[in-house]
């Protein structure tokens, strides 16, 4: 187990993915975030427990020397972390298990309460509550996620954040319910909509911002998801652009391409969604 870096943030390798340990419990007295799960670069950082997540006249004993994206993270003597925001040079008064620097978006990764979440900064949070980041009341459960990954890269970025659940009988559907979510921020702070497309081609009525399980998405803007259907989980393909549909209906749309004099191989879809 590593406490955070007397660096702090700088100590770290590049943030892919921030995770909690969710076999632990308060009963165990303190706390594990993951940065880089199960990668050559995971950093397991030991957090204790906390009853107050707002302070006043904490004293700073550790910072990074320079701001980033407007925002410099800051160790406290109480062990937690927070903000100094560089317009005003002030210390903001939220705090968290463990804080890093704010993203060219405008967003930075945080945990508390064992949750992970994008914080923005105004420093209100993408709750898994909710569709619209909303303000941190300390008082409060912090209701995020167990992992959140960086945003992906292409025209439409996107950051994967998911929940682990477990299946449960539901009488009314009269089967098995995965009640893991996942969702996809975009840079505006919301949950991206994904509507469906099939052969009768979009649908405008409905649309979806949560699914049982995702992946990230690639540099292409496409993904794999599953979506859970009357106690069935459905397999679909999702574009960055907003759609999802079953594997045979993006066969259907879909022309493979090859590349003269390369032969690399791309597909393009037959229309525009």
């Amino acid at each position: 187990m590593d406490k955070m870096p007397k660096t702090i943030i700088s100590g770290l390798p590049e943030v892919k993915t921030l995770s909690v340990n969710r076999s632990l419990s308060d009963k165990d007295g303190y706390r594990e975030y993951i940065v880089n799960s199960s990668t050559s670069e995971q950093t397991v950082i030991t957090t204790g427990l906390y009853n107050s997540y707002v302070g006043s006249d904490d004293d700073v004993i550790e910072s990074e020397e320079e701001f980033t994206n407007g925002f410099k993270v800051v160790m406290l003597n109480s062990g937690q972390f927070g903000y100094v925001r560089e317009s005003d040079n002030r210390l903001l008064p939220n705090r968290y298990d463990i804080a890093l620097n704010f993203n060219e978006y405008g967003f930075a990764m945080v945990g508390r309460d064992g949750r992970v979440s994008w914080v923005n900064s105004e420093l209100k949070y993408q709750s898994i509550l909710s569709e619209e980041m909303i303000e941190d009341d300390p008082e409060d459960r912090f209701t995020g996620w167990e992992v959140i990954h960086s945003f992906s890269e292409g025209e439409e970025p996107l950051s994967l954040m998911s929940k682990t659940g477990r299946r449960e009988y539901r009488e009314e559907i009269g089967g098995y319910y995965d009640t893991s979510t996942c969702s996809y921020l975009t840079i505006d702070g919301s949950k991206k909509k994904f509507r469906k497309f099939d052969e009768n081609g979009i649908n405008r009525e409905y649309y979806s911002t949560r699914f049982s399980y995702g992946e990230p998405f690639n540099n292409r803007g496409t993904s794999k998801v599953l979506l859970t259907m009357y106690g069935e989980n459905k397999e679909y393909l999702i574009l960055a652009s907003g759609y999802y549909m079953n594997i045979e209906t993006f066969v259907n749309l879909a022309d493979v391409v090859t590349t003269p004099d390369t032969d690399s191989v791309s597909v393009v879809l037959k229309i525009k969604l």
